[in-house]
């Protein structure tokens, strides 16, 4: 593998993180937020980082469930960030993934 470049794996959380980097080629420094290895940098999720939006955010008539407005079926687009620190700490790591080497 080129010195240059390594393979991002993206956890469900911190324990899968360090679980993988016992058994992946290390050994593994740790930083804020992931973890790297000479072949790989391993970072996690906290909980989820996108989701499908709430009923009410497609069309506010889903505000109150109704039988009548079943299946409420979303468009291929419609899905709705996660909480402000789950995306913050998508942020963080984009930035830390995206600086130069």
């Amino acid at each position: 593998m080129a010195e240059d470049r390594k393979t991002l794996v993206i956890a469900e959380k911190p324990s899968v993180g360090r679980d993988l980097a016992r058994v992946l080629p290390g050994p593994f420094a740790k930083h804020e937020g992931y973890l790297e290895g000479p072949e790989h940098i391993i970072t996690w999720a906290v909980g989820h980082l996108v989701q499908l939006a709430e009923p009410d955010e497609y069309d506010p008539k889903f505000k109150r469930w109704r039988m009548a407005d079943l299946p409420i079926v979303p468009s291929a687009s419609s899905s709705s960030s996660a909480t402000n620190a789950r995306a913050s700490r998508c942020r963080s790591s984009r930035r830390s993934f995206t600086a130069p080497m």
